[in-house]
């Protein structure tokens, strides 16, 4: 594909060869710049060759360096998606956050760890697991008026700051009230919302043909089914750690506030939920503060005998940066030894065209034009070479690797991770502007050390 579009766009060159030089060379006179392109024109044929390989081979370099760095980045996204927020505490198999536990946590979150902490919330059990519910209710699901399309669903009550908390780069809105002031989640806590709930957009689908704008709720007992007419308040393309998509998929999530929650499970307040998760959302990204509040969650659970598992997202970041640094550099000497093999196969044709021209330079020193100016001459024209090749190589290549990260974007219903690896571009560009100064000059002032009679005859 890259040699492909390599051979595509050979077609603009000469085009992008005019900008280029219309671009970089506005200090020059109107007639050292015809002088370059006239050159090029002549090399044409010559230079395409080392054009081509030098073209392709920076679009693989780049590609490969693109379609790392987004790896590494989606890596990063797929495992952060997975939790709401930036640190989080989790019991382990068989143990539940009790209301002594709570707040107990309470009292250390908004006390010695309240300068490091944003907000905070209280996640509970999806309501089909939850114990004392699971020999009544064997599964919850939603479905069309007319029961035509069903699917299985995990109802959970959430907290109205819940999207004040939650990753905001992982939430997706689909359909909402554009016109409330009143945040997403706590729509679901006014009149209007008390019997609405907050789903996945694949409802929408759903209730196409439908009479009304609701959808059921149904549970699923064991000689029976329980049906609740409930209209969505909000629909989310995604959202992080719960599962809420535009297309269907296994165990979506469906909101409600917590009055709602507990009617359905039969709790009499908020305090005798079953809560399996606490989430935290930190104030910045100081890994220190992270570390104080990760340190205390820590402590709280080798309190209670170690039956809770604590989370950072700091912890990740820092062990990806680690590896991204280190393969930086190894991307670097590639870079640098595939300009240095490049720069013999460039200093070849540049010294061609060079000895071709003689006639030319030699004119150039009977019209007056220094030797200072002709020499500047060849490496501008070396330059735009090189820079246009460079240009396009890297377009290329670059263009693969996004992509490709659209079509995995598409499967994963993860945002678009695309990284360009600006370090290495600089590098690239400086690299192949020296390799073409040094690929021309020399050269140069050996033609123009002759007698301008002799240069004419060669």
């Amino acid at each position: 594909m890259i040699a492909g579009l390599v051979l595509l766009a050979g077609n603009v060159q000469h085009i992008l060869e005019r900008a280029l030089a219309a671009l970089t060379l506005f200090y020059e006179s109107a007639a050292v710049k015809t002088v370059v392109l006239k050159s090029l024109i002549a090399h044409k044929l010559r230079n395409r060759r080392v054009g081509i390989i030098h073209t392709i081979s920076l679009g693989f370099v780049l590609f490969v360096l693109v379609a790392y760095a987004m790896e590494m980045r989606n890596d990063e996204l797929s495992f952060m998606s997975e939790h709401l927020s930036d640190v989080e505490l989790e019991p382990k198999t068989g143990r539940e956050l009790s209301f002594i536990d709570i707040i107990e946590l309470e009292q250390i979150l908004s006390g010695p760890l309240a300068a490091d902490v944003d907000n905070f919330v209280w996640l509970p059990e999806k309501l089909s697991e939850l114990p004392r519910l699971q020999s009544l209710i064997q599964d919850t699901s939603v479905a069309d008026y007319g029961r035509v399309r069903t699917e299985v669903v995990g109802i959970r009550g959430v907290a109205p700051d819940v999207f004040d908390v939650a990753n905001p780069l992982f939430t997706e809105k689909e359909s909402w009230n554009e016109t409330s002031a009143v945040p997403l989640a706590e729509q679901l806590y006014t009149p209007r919302g008390s019997q609405s709930v907050g789903s996945g957009a694949f409802v929408d689908e759903m209730r196409d043909g439908s009479t009304g704008n609701g959808f059921l709720l149904m549970f699923d007992r064991p000689y029976s089914t329980l049906l609740f007419a409930v209209k969505p308040s909000f629909t989310l393309n995604s959202v992080a750690r719960l599962t809420m998509r535009s297309k269907p998929s296994s165990d979506q999530t469906v909101m409600m506030s917590y009055p709602m929650y507990m009617k359905y499970t039969g709790a009499t307040s908020v305090s005798t939920l079953q809560y399996n998760l606490l989430s935290v959302k930190m104030k910045g990204k100081d890994p220190k503060a992270y570390s104080r509040v990760k340190d205390e969650l820590t402590r709280f659970s080798y309190r209670h005998n170690g039956d809770f598992k604590v989370w950072s997202c700091m912890d990740e970041m820092q062990e990806d940066e680690s590896w991204q640094s280190y393969l930086d550099v190894v991307f670097l000497v590639v870079v640098v030894l595939f300009l240095v093999l490049c720069f013999f196969s460039l200093s070849t044709v540049t010294t061609a065209n060079i000895l071709e021209e003689s006639k030319e330079l030699a004119v150039l020193r009977a019209m007056g034009v220094t030797k200072c100016k002709t020499v500047m001459i060849c490496v501008y024209e070396a330059a735009v070479f090189v820079l246009v090749n460079s240009i396009v190589g890297m377009g290329i290549g670059a263009a693969i690797a996004y992509s490709l990260a659209l079509q995995r974007a598409l499967y994963t219903d993860l945002p678009v991770a695309f990284q360009f690896p600006t370090l290495h571009v600089i590098v690239i560009f400086a690299a192949s502007l020296a390799c073409a100064a040094l690929c021309a000059i020399w050269p140069a002032l050996y033609m123009l050390r002759r007698p301008i009679a002799e240069l004419a005859k060669l």
